[in-house]
């Protein structure tokens, strides 16, 4: 199978124990024929379960995340030492930060040739 597949890992768990324990797992092409067969994954259910508390879980100080505002604007920002939040790029304050998540990185981009 060449083609990525993102899986639920606790729906993957349950489905494997469950054929292991009725005897249907006894080689690794058995594994492939569960992982073949399981829906994939919702990927915007999964960068929901990203999302954190930003009042009783920030992140540390002066690291970039992503931010969720009350407001419903999701931008990238920093929080001070202060505890404040500021956007990242203009360091304009925000006093309306309810969630935060880990900043992704980019892509790799290729090196231009001289």
């Amino acid at each position: 199978m060449s083609k990525r597949k993102y899986l639920a890992a606790e729906t993957l768990k349950q489905h494997l124990f469950a054929e292991a324990t009725l005897g249907y797992i006894k080689t690794l092409e058995d594994v492939n024929r569960v992982i073949d067969a399981l829906p994939e994954a919702d990927l915007q259910e999964m960068a929901r379960q990203l999302w954190r508390d930003a009042k009783k879980d920030p992140p540390d100080p002066n690291v970039d995340v992503i931010v969720y505002c009350s407001d419903g604007a999701i931008l990238t920002a920093f929080m001070y030492d202060s505890g404040d939040w500021a956007e990242n790029r203009e360091c304009i304050p925000l006093d309306d930060v309810t969630h935060w998540m880990p900043n992704i990185t980019g892509p790799e981009l290729e090196e231009p040739e001289a």
